[in-house]
């Protein structure tokens, strides 16, 4: 069995490029950075079963990604993307996956045939992984969510 935790820290740069490079960027910013903390749990380990079979799981808990609420105004140089809140005072959906595996070896004389057969996102997790940040009648529309549950069978030979 294995278990990691992993915490990250960003303070990125709040000025961006094109129209975003002015000091309009810099609202809501922690003096010129955006700062945010994600994480990831992950606990996966492996199972010998009787008969010769093999299984393991791999459970994944994360937390959602931090955004801000922007508004598009028109300015005399063109339109810029403001941040009306700090980067962190919203996040998406925390995310747990469980994906499966399942294998069994077979020996017929010195070559070996191994059949596998895999779940990934087991529990049919439908999280929202990007959303519209942008104030209006899309705030908070998923345009990505989680990939629906796949299951996957194959063999693989040794010789």
């Amino acid at each position: 069995m294995l278990a990691s935790f992993t915490e990250t820290w960003s303070h990125e740069a709040a000025l961006g490029t094109g129209n975003d490079f002015t000091p309009n960027a810099l609202i809501n910013a922690a003096g010129s950075q955006d700062r945010f903390r994600t994480w990831q749990a992950k606990l996966n380990g492996t199972m010998n079963l009787r008969w010769g079979f093999l299984v393991v799981p791999v459970v994944r808990h994360q937390s959602g990604t931090p955004f801000a609420r922007t508004f598009v105004q028109t300015l005399n140089y063109g339109s810029a993307t403001i941040k009306a809140e700090p980067i962190a005072a919203n996040r998406t959906p925390d995310i747990t996956l469980v994906d499966v595996r399942t294998e069994k070896t077979f020996r017929i004389k010195a070559v070996r045939v191994m059949g596998f057969f895999d779940v990934y996102n087991m529990f049919n997790t439908n999280a929202a992984q990007t959303l519209t940040t942008t104030s209006g009648g899309s705030w908070l529309r998923p345009t990505a969510i989680t990939a629906p549950r796949v299951l996957r069978i194959g063999a693989r030979l040794q010789w």
